[in-house]
């Protein structure tokens, strides 16, 4: 009797293991971060940021990634579904429309991205952003005649028609 018990509740405790193990959550997490602050010809700035995030899960499929951005002081912050983009054979999530209100320049300093997996798993990355002069990028445009996007090594910023 004690050996069918014995063998009973060592099942169970394989079974309760296995379950356990199949049920967990995959581990979510994002790398590779790509933040590149730009200013339209019209003077507007912005932020074009990227991430590449993983589940954990062994299936290629497409992820459904929230992301909310935050401004070195805090007082402002975007929310959005992230766009999937491929690169250099990598898949990217983000977004290249994080705008400045009119007439604000895009803080510098230390940002904040919180990265939200369907299931609720977030990770939280900092990124720093600088630049120089804005205005100078934008002369440096005009005089150079270019009409598609163009990025000036000398202000860290990248002009948009």
């Amino acid at each position: 009797m004690r050996t069918i018990r014995a063998a009973f509740l060592a099942l169970i405790s394989i079974l309760a293991i296995s379950l356990a193990i199949s049920c967990s959550k995959a581990e979510f997490s994002a790398s590779n971060l790509q933040a590149q602050p730009y200013v339209r010809r019209d003077g507007k700035m912005g932020l074009s940021l990227y991430v590449i995030p993983s589940s954990g899960s062994k299936k290629k499929t497409d992820l459904a990634v929230q992301m909310v951005v935050t401004s070195p002081d805090g007082n402002l912050s975007w929310s959005f579904e992230a766009s999937k983009v491929e690169y250099d054979k990598l898949t990217y999530y983000g977004s290249s429309d994080i705008s400045m209100p009119d007439g604000r320049a895009l803080p510098k300093g230390k940002w904040t991205v919180d990265v939200i997996n369907s299931d609720g798993s977030t990770v939280t990355l900092d990124f720093d952003i600088s630049y120089t002069d804005a205005s100078m990028a934008l002369e440096n445009y005009s005089i150079l005649g270019l009409d598609g996007p163009w990025f000036d090594e000398k202000s860290n910023l990248t002009v948009i028609p």
